[in-house]
């Protein structure tokens, strides 16, 4: 039972990123075109922990689709740095609306507190279609 619960989990990882790639193919947006920010790397909140985290799978499944990603997260940059090799097509940025520059999308892959109260007007202004996958 545990190893289904464990299968389970590594697909709902990956899912998150089907769906982004289906919505950037079901707007006409060829993956080498298209920016996903995400913000959130670690595994869980306050915390710098990325081992297992969901937005490395995301990440990973994006960039082998020839997507560009523009990464924040409050403190887990580094980690995620190291855990993915720095790869081409991937930015990280200083700042939360920074990864906002021009993305077809926005990826929330942890819940971090300060991602609870966007700005939504300032989101809409930064990106070139204002859609939101929470994960």
């Amino acid at each position: 039972m545990l190893n289904a619960v464990d299968e389970l989990n590594e697909r709902q990882k990956g899912s998150l990123a089907k769906k982004i790639l289906a919505h950037l193919e079901g707007a006409n947006i060829m993956p080498d075109q298209a920016k996903v920010a995400v913000w959130g790397l670690a595994f869980k909140p306050n915390t710098d922990d990325v081992r297992e985290a969901p937005s490395l799978t995301v990440i990973r499944e994006l960039l082998e689709s020839g997507v560009n990603v523009c990464a924040f997260d409050p403190v887990a940059t580094e980690n995620t740095r190291r855990a993915l090799c720095d790869p081409e097509g991937l930015t990280f940025c200083d700042c939360n609306y920074d990864a906002l520059k021009s993305a077809h999308v926005l990826a929330i892959c942890t819940e971090w507190g300060e991602f609870r109260q966007p700005d939504f007007d300032r989101m809409t202004e930064l990106m070139e279609f204002p859609v939101i996958f929470d994960g």
